[in-house]
């Protein structure tokens, strides 16, 4: 008989609880279930975020062994530069006058050890060309940091046209006099 008594005070419980519910109560975790969406979603893209910016940024391949280029792909490395230095360069510049201004250079060239053959059949050529261009210009235009970087310029110009294919990297002033 207490189990039929047991019986009838959980029964009750349960239409209380759902008389509850119907008054607009809600349930105890009813909001709960929003809340755990929005984290689930949170960590859904947490997680894929993570995962792309760890494939972008290759940190992914290491994690899996892979190499991205293997050594033998590479090609060789440079060789080094080297300096070859021009003849002491002493030009008259272009005048008006009896008695010309003049301008004394000492050059080096940077560049590549394969390009020295071709360097050493064409440096008459471009002594000659250094030697023209420059008396063909007046003291003012050679004055200073403007005229010294135009002077770099078009002498390099020179020196790679003269060269073609190969390249120079580069062209140094070692001294230069103007008078």
């Amino acid at each position: 008989m207490s189990d039929d008594l047991d019986d009838d005070d959980e029964s009750e419980e349960e239409e209380e609880e759902e008389e509850d519910i119907e008054d607009g109560e809600k349930e105890p975790f009813a909001g709960g279930g929003k809340k755990l969406i929005i984290i689930g979603a949170a960590a859904a893209l947490l997680i894929l975020g993570g995962g792309a910016a760890v494939f972008f940024t290759g940190l992914l391949d290491s994690l899996l062994g892979e190499e991205k280029d293997s050594v033998a792909e590479q090609p060789p490395p440079p060789e080094p530069p080297i300096l070859i230095e021009f003849p002491k360069i002493m030009v008259d510049l272009k005048t008006g006058r009896c008695r010309a201004p003049f301008i004394k250079l000492k050059l080096r060239a940077q560049l590549s050890k394969s390009h020295e053959a071709r360097f050493n059949e064409v440096q008459p050529m471009v002594m000659d060309a250094f030697q023209t261009w420059l008396r063909d210009h007046e003291r003012s235009e050679l004055v200073g940091r403007k005229g010294t970087e135009m002077m770099r310029l078009k002498l390099f110009a020179i020196l790679n046209n003269a060269l073609a294919p190969a390249k120079a990297e580069a062209i140094y002033f070692r001294e230069i006099l103007l008078q």
